[in-house]
């Protein structure tokens, strides 16, 4: 079946439709994220789970693991602080 997977939607895109691919053998479809950009995808790379988002899920990912770490690290350093010096009721 050739379109078999208009409409499904694979982590935030979903399948808008099946475009030409030249280069290779595999089917290619236009994929809509949930950001709102547009990205092509190979319908193998879909069902793997390889591609999940036009990009946006990688960058959100990253920011979150560098704010998580900064607030672990501001955390740690702050008690690290209260530990060396219990008695300063200045903070």
């Amino acid at each position: 079946m050739k379109d078999d997977l208009i409409n499904k939607k694979f982590g935030k895109l979903k399948v808008i439709k099946e475009v030409p691919y030249h280069l290779t053998r595999y089917i290619n479809y236009l994929c809509l994220c949930e950001c709102g950009n547009e990205k092509e995808a190979l319908k193998h790379n879909l069902l793997k789970g390889n591609t999940k988002s036009c990009g946006c899920l990688k960058s959100e990912t990253h920011y979150n693991n560098f704010v998580n770490k900064t607030l672990e690290f501001l955390e740690k350093d702050a008690l690290e602080d209260e530990l060396s010096n219990p008695y300063d009721f200045t903070k």
